[in-house]
């Protein structure tokens, strides 16, 4: 709770320096060589200084200076890089945005073409907070073409990108911000893991122990299952306010809401939902 409360912090240091306007979750090169994810945006304002290179990196590495705020202690999940090897030299992160839909994605239990109505940012938005742009799939779509396609790393940063900004959330209290998600693949700095679409995604994780036990190596997990394995099925909640609240993930969605896939209530940008 401690490390999230300080990301809030810095979250709304952040805001004050980029004319309110809340990080997005992740961007993605064409290819898949460099990312920026919320973590990145956010080092400056967490105590850190890395350089543009060292943020636009796949992933962050330890030699940088490890940002140790972004792993929850009780996040014990061993790094997976069954997938690829660099991530020997990387950090966990247990924290992820609530994903934005992008005007493209079907989650939350809505379909693509139901997501086009979350297209610009606004308050009136069914989906999270979170805008990834990846430019491997079709959140490419809704990249505005003012800045370049970030396919080199030569590419500037980009300026012209639609946002979510601190006037769109009117429910501050009650939409989240940033939750966690124990996953082996969450790697600082990588933004494949730097969201999460709904409650489900607490349980989508993988634990990698180094054994060659195909039992054991990249077992799935359910917390539902395994109770103990993570805050006995409570997870941190980061509210937009910057305060925290720690949740059965059941209380985050409206009452009555048995649907742990469907983006709702403290999950979504629109308030009353």
């Amino acid at each position: 709770m401690s490390n999230l409360r300080q990301i809030g912090i810095a979250n709304g240091t952040y805001l004050g320096d980029n004319d309110l306007r809340f990080p997005y979750a992740g961007i993605r090169f064409t290819g898949g060589a460099q990312h920026l994810s919320w973590d990145d945006l956010l080092n400056h304002q967490l105590g850190f200084n890395y350089t543009k290179t060292q943020l636009r990196a796949g992933s962050s590495l330890t030699n940088y200076g490890v940002m140790k705020i972004l792993l929850c202690p009780s996040d014990r999940i061993k790094i997976d890089n069954t997938g690829t090897a660099g991530y020997s030299q990387s950090f966990r992160r247990t924290y992820a945005m609530p994903r934005h839909n992008m005007g493209q994605v079907a989650i939350g239990n809505r379909t693509a073409a139901q997501a086009k109505a979350d297209w610009p940012p606004s308050a009136d938005n069914l989906t999270g907070i979170g805008l990834t742009w990846n430019h491997d799939d079709v959140t490419a779509n809704a990249w505005n073409n003012a800045d370049a396609k970030w396919d080199t790393a030569s590419d500037p940063d980009p300026v012209h990108q639609l946002y979510v900004a601190q006037d769109m959330v009117t429910e501050s209290s009650s939409t989240i911000l940033m939750t966690e998600k124990p996953h082996g693949t969450s790697i600082a700095g990588n933004m494949l893991q730097a969201f999460i679409p709904a409650v489900t995604g607490h349980t989508n994780a993988y634990f990698h122990d180094g054994t060659t036990d195909p039992t054991q190596d990249r077992a799935t997990f359910s917390v539902g299952t395994r109770p103990k394995t993570y805050h006995n099925n409570k997870f941190n909640y980061l509210m937009t306010d910057g305060h925290v609240e720690f949740l059965d993930p059941q209380k985050t969605l409206p009452a009555g809401n048995s649907s742990r896939t469907t983006q709702a209530h403290m999950w979504t940008i629109r308030p009353g939902d």
